[in-house]
This record gives structure tokens, sequence and C-alpha cells, in this order.
């Protein structure tokens, strides 16, 4: 064999640079194809993106519309073929709750709602009441005449507390379902809370918002005027011989002043003399026993009603004569003397 030289060396090295050159070239050039197809397919995954997002719109849209259409029908079927008196126990279930149901000033979309008594998170219990009500409480879905059976059975059937009276009106005249029922028409349970520093201590006073919503001040002695006006002004006459009141005095103690005693009988019995049945009971009772002061009344008891039986004269009487719930121990002297 022929030695080896160096032309020929150089000749194989320059094949070889040629041959790496060339698969080199083969794969820069794969690589930009690859690279154009990439671009190519995530304009693909882009576009195709953007229509499924239309059509999962078109999808929610038109199942909605078809729930509507489904649900008219459906309520439109059971308002014609059922008597009242099923359509209703349909409605009991519902939108009928077992316990009390709080009303709040604001809900989570910034409007009036509610809370159930035994719920303890705000939002979820808006939630839970005031936004999927909304969701088919109105006449596209359900039509106008099971909208407003539906209202009418939440509030003739369930049992509302207004923790603080300043949101009494706007709750006994505006619907936050926003149907054509007045709440106050229909109500049949209400209880409304009271602090006691609202009716004994002038140096408290109730908050309460005007038309323009300026806050104003009243006394201990005008707030029962307002609060009797107010239920007077959004329930009619026929409807307070119905209505289950009940007026919940928030005190923790277990004896009763004369003062309070006296601006609560005056409420009841302003109440009763418009129309109204009036239950009077105490909330957030302490299990601790705090030592009775001198010229306060034993405990009347969680139900405090019995107390202001009897007419509107001999109560005056009780109350000049501080007698508005009779000593035990004054009673058990007087039987024995008797004796």
């Amino acid at each position: 064999m022929a030695p080896t030289t160096v032309d020929d060396e150089a000749d194989a090295s320059r094949q070889q640079m040629l041959e790496l050159q060339r698969q080199t070239h083969v794969v820069n050039k794969r690589k930009m194809e690859i690279k154009m197809e990439r671009k190519r397919l995530d304009q693909e995954s882009k576009r195709l993106n953007e229509n499924v997002a239309s059509l999962v719109e078109q999808f929610q849209h038109q199942s909605e519309k078809h729930y509507r259409i489904i649900s008219h029908r459906t309520a439109g079927q059971v308002h014609a073929r059922l008597p009242r008196e099923i359509r209703d126990a349909i409605y009991k279930c519902l939108v009928v709750r077992r316990g009390s149901i709080i009303r709040v000033p604001k809900g989570t979309d910034n409007t009036p709602g509610f809370v159930y008594e035994e719920d303890s998170h705000y939002n979820e219990s808006i939630a839970l009441i005031t936004l999927p009500f909304k969701h088919f409480l109105n006449d596209n879905t359900l039509g106008q005449a099971v909208c407003d059976e539906l209202v009418e059975t939440f509030y003739e059937r369930n049992t509302f507390r207004i923790g603080d009276p300043v949101y009494l009106a706007d709750f006994l005249r505006h619907d936050s379902f926003e149907q054509r029922v007045c709440p106050g028409d229909v109500i049949r349970k209400l209880e409304i809370g009271i602090q006691t520093r609202l009716l004994v201590d002038t140096s408290h006073h109730l908050s309460q918002r005007d038309a323009h919503g300026d806050i104003g001040y009243v006394a201990p002695s005008e707030f029962c005027a307002m609060l009797t006006s107010t239920l007077e002004a959004f329930i009619p006459q026929p409807r307070r011989e119905t209505l289950d009141l009940t007026i919940a005095v928030h005190s923790k103690t277990h004896f009763v002043i004369h003062d309070l005693l006296e601006q609560v009988g005056s409420l009841v019995f302003k109440l009763k003399e418009a129309g109204f049945r009036v239950r009077v009971v105490q909330r957030k009772k302490s299990n601790k026993k705090k030592p009775r002061p001198d010229g306060a009344y034993e405990w009347p008891g969680s139900d405090w009603t019995w107390v202001f039986g009897g007419d509107r004269e001999a109560w005056d009487e009780k109350v000049r004569t501080c007698t508005v719930i009779p000593d035990k121990e004054e009673e058990d002297a007087s039987a024995e003397e008797g004796e």
C-alpha cells in the first residue's frame, strides 16, 4: 500500500468537515422547521382556546336560556294544575327554615340580605339565602305569579329577627329579592331586638338614619313612639291581628329596674292600642348572678309578657306606685297576716 501523503490527509479531513457541515445544516434546518411548527401550533392553540371560550360562553348562555324555558314551563304547569295548598307545601321546602332568619343591613352584593340564625359565617350565610334565591326568583325563570307566591311564603312562614330597630322600616317596605311583594303586608313572625341602654339611659341614644342617610338621635321615650309608628305605617291593620310580634329585650341581669319596665310597658301598650299582639322576652341573660340593687324587681323569667297583662289604667297605677312586679317576700308576709 502506498504511503498516505499530506494531500490525501488534507482531502479526507476536508471531506469530513464538509460532511459535518452538511449534518449541522440539516439539524439547524430541522430546528427551524420545528420552531416554525411550534409557532404555528401556538397560534392554533390560541385560536382554539378563543373558540372554546366563545363556545363555553354560548353554551352557558344557551343552558341558562334552556333552564329558564323549562323552569318557566314547569312553574306554569305547577301553578295551573296544583291547588294553592300543595304549591305552598312545595314553596315551604324551598324557602322556609326551622330557625330564625336574622336581617342584616348589607349582603355580599351590597344589597340588604339575610343570615340564618344557626349560621356563623356572614358571607357564607348570605350566599345561602340571598344570592341563590335571586338566581331563580325572577319572572323570566318561574313566572311572576310563582315568584310572588314564593316570596310570600318566604316572609309568611319564616321567623325574622331584627337586631337593630334602625333597619326595621327598610325591612318592612323593601323586598330584598326585588319582587312585587311588600314584606310588611305578609310577614307573620317578627322579633325586634332592643338594647336595654336605649330604653333607660338618655346618655346613649338610638342612631336613626333619615331619608337622606343622615344620622339623628332620639331619646328612649321618643324611641317607643318611633317604633310604634314604623310598625303602624308598614303593617296594615288586618295583618296586625295575625302577626306574632316579639319584643326581645337584650339584658344580661337577673333582675329588672323600674325605669326599664316602665319604658317597655309604654311601648307594649302603645302597640296593643294600635292593634298588635305583643310578646316580650329577655335575650342574652348571663349565667353569672349579680346582687339585686335596691329598688330593682326580682327576675320575672325569660318571658316577660305576663308582666304587661291587664289594662292601661291598671298598668299606670302599678308604674305610679312602683309595684309592677310584686315582691314575693311581701306577698308571703301579707298572706301570713291574712291567715
